[in-house]
């Protein structure tokens, strides 16, 4: 009798070999009246298994019931390896989309931490000169619903994710351009589900128009942003993406009767109510890929009750479509499209901390801040399977310090 299996399952085959005592790829039994094995691999690269047997009952059974276990094991184990890979698909996925979670919730953070820092400058009675240079570091704890982001079931967990953030920003005088540089670290750790974690460092520079006779007017920019991912502690690459981004946006600043704000170079720390609006392109370089192209709408509303409180919702509105590999034409090219609101609410505890007068001691000591993150991120793919929704919700304790 002879079964032909595909060569990748001559690990088995040694196995068997190993199991009952052939060697070289022949066994025999019972002297001349026992049982022979042999297999070799053909030219098509196929490993052909044959055995014959004229006496020993025994030894038929075992030839018989091998071949058939070797034929049910081989589709099993062919079937293991696809979902190792589409396991390994979707966690690069996962990668991609945690990344993009975790920078609007650090620039909601950010933002907040800037409008209180110019709140403080311009309550300052004596004039201050800005800092070109600032470091930070946040600490979110989330409770995440959906770390793995699976279509249905995924399982919950604590999150936490500790970042630091090194910045430099200059407003040109002699052009109406405003450059900065960022870099940021971050390790995100999942209680439950360790291996949703990972790692990342980016950087990116970013040129804007600013208008330096109004705050309000409409700001194109420009940036580049380059992202690496690892395994947990840094350890081993996972992936790098070079996103390149064109757009625009404004802000409408407004008393607390919602009255617009006259045209001036720093309306923004009078503004009660503030609202905003984003629209950029984006082509994200990514290795491994695939490649594509998003058109993102982000829309905003921020309120300030006080010099402390600030609360802020914005919504990342993106759509997104991939490139379609060489090796894959012909096939459904892949579209995304994402919507993510975001609550922030933010306290600053410097004048608690520092008193009203205490401006040098908390850039002494780092300008503290603790907010509320309330997250959402839907995501609808025309791809089966892609499709899930995530809650995240929790606090983030920052400090900053300028130099």
């Amino acid at each position: 009798m002879g079964v032909t299996l595909n060569a990748s399952q001559n690990n088995i085959l040694s196995a068997a070999r190993r199991r009952f005592g052939m060697a070289g790829g022949r066994f025999a039994e019972g002297g001349t009246g026992g049982v022979t094995w042999s297999d070799e691999t053909g030219a098509s690269g196929m490993l052909t298994i044959s055995g014959q047997s004229s006496a020993n009952p025994r030894a038929r059974r075992i030839l018989f019931g091998g071949a058939i276990l070797l034929a049910v094991a081989a589709p099993v184990s062919a079937r293991s390896a696809m979902a190792q890979n589409s396991t390994s698909e979707s966690r690069a996925e996962a990668q991609d989309s945690r990344s993009d979670r975790i920078d609007e919730q650090e620039d909601a953070v950010d933002a907040a931490q800037e409008a209180a820092y110019a709140r403080d400058v311009a309550s300052q009675p004596i004039p201050i000169t800005l800092r070109d240079f600032t470091f930070r570091a946040n600490l979110p704890i989330f409770y995440d619903s959906n770390p793995n982001e699976l279509q249905s079931d995924g399982p919950s967990s604590m999150e936490a994710d500790p970042e630091a953030e090194l910045g430099w920003r200059k407003n040109l005088q002699s052009a109406p351009l405003a450059f900065s540089v960022r870099l940021r670290a971050n390790t995100d750790r999942y209680g439950a589900e360790p291996q949703a974690g990972g790692d990342q460092t980016s950087a990116r520079f970013m040129v804007s128009y600013k208008d330096k006779a109004n705050d309000q007017a409409w700001s194109p920019f420009f940036w580049y942003k380059g992202t690496m991912g690892f395994q947990g502690t840094f350890s081993t690459w996972t992936y790098t993406r070079n996103d390149v981004v064109v757009g625009l946006g404004r802000v409408f600043n407004f008393s607390g009767n919602f009255r617009g704000l006259p045209i001036s170079a720093n309306s923004q720390v009078a503004a009660v109510w503030s609202l905003g609006f984003r629209l950029y392109v984006q082509r994200r370089l990514r290795v491994p890929g695939p490649d594509s192209v998003a058109l993102y709408a982000v829309p905003s509303i921020t309120y300030v009750p006080s010099p402390n409180w600030s609360v802020s919702l914005l919504a990342s509105i993106r759509e997104r479509w991939f490139d379609v590999p060489p090796a894959s034409a012909g096939t459904t090219p892949r579209r995304d499209f994402e919507v993510e609101p975001l609550l922030t609410i933010a306290y600053d505890p410097s004048t608690a901390l520092f008193g009203s007068d205490g401006f040098a001691r908390q850039q002494r000591f780092g300008a503290p801040q603790i907010a509320l993150q309330i997250g959402f991120e839907r995501r609808s793919s025309n791809l089966s399977g892609k499709s899930w929704n995530e809650w995240t919700v929790g606090p983030v304790l920052s400090a900053n310090w300028r130099f």
